[in-house]
C-alpha cells in the first residue's frame, strides 16, 4: 500500500471514530440528567429537544413547592428547582396534579373548568382566561359545564389539557396518564 493510501485509510478510520465517538455521547447527553429527549430514532435521524420545567421535574402540573406530603415528592432539601416541586416517577406528578383538583372540587366545591382553573392558575402568575378556554376546548366541553371528577376518563382529559397547558405539550403516552389519573383516584 501506498503512503497516500495508508494516509487516506488513517484520515477514514479517524473521522469515523469521530463520527461514533460523537453520536454515541450525544446520545448519553440526550438520556442523561431528564435535560433532554431523543425523538426520531426509528427513523435513523435523532432529534434532541429541551424538556419544559414540568419534565424535568416529573412534575407536568408544575405544581409549586408546598407543605404538601405528595407521594414520590423530592424532599425540599433534595429539590433543586426551588419553586415547583419535584417527584420520583411522572406517574406520580400527574398523581399530585389529580389529587390537587379532587381536592378542589371535594373542599372548595369546585367542578367546572372556569372554576377549578381559577382556583389553580390564578390571575397573579396566569392569563387565566386563555388558560380556561385552551383547557375546556382540549376537553370539549363549556368553560362552566359542571365536571364530575371523580369519573376516571374527566380527571384523565382535564389532567391532560393542563399538563399540554402548563408543558406546551403532551410528551407522555395516555397510558401514562391514565396510571397517575387512577393514582390519584385511589
Amino acid at each position: 500500500m501506498k503512503q497516500d493510501e495508508q494516509i487516506l485509510l488513517l484520515v477514514a478510520l479517524l473521522g469515523l471514530g469521530a463520527w461514533l465517538w460523537f453520536f454515541r455521547s450525544g446520545r448519553t447527553v440526550a438520556q442523561s440528567a431528564g435535560a433532554a429527549i431523543a425523538t426520531g430514532i426509528s427513523t435513523g435521524v435523532e432529534t434532541v429537544r429541551k424538556l419544559a420545567r414540568g419534565e424535568r421535574n416529573n412534575n407536568p402540573g408544575n405544581i409549586r413547592i408546598s407543605a404538601s406530603t405528595w407521594q414520590g415528592k423530592i424532599p425540599v432539601a433534595s429539590n433543586t428547582d426551588g419553586s415547583f416541586e419535584q417527584f420520583d416517577t411522572v406517574q406520580n406528578g400527574i398523581r399530585a396534579l389529580g389529587k390537587l383538583l379532587l381536592n378542589y372540587s371535594s373542599k372548595y366545591g369546585l367542578r367546572t373548568v372556569r372554576g377549578l382553573i381559577k382556583r389553580y392558575a390564578p390571575p397573579i402568575e396566569n392569563v387565566t382566561d386563555s388558560y380556561i378556554n385552551a383547557v375546556a376546548a382540549a376537553m370539549g366541553v363549556s368553560p362552566d359545564e359542571p365536571l364530575e371528577l371523580r369519573a376516571s376518563e374527566t380527571l384523565f382529559q382535564l389532567s391532560k389539557a393542563i399538563i399540554k397547558h402548563e408543558n406546551g405539550r403532551v410528551a407522555y403516552a395516555d397510558e401514562i396518564i391514565q396510571e397517575g389519573v387512577n393514582r390519584a383516584l385511589v
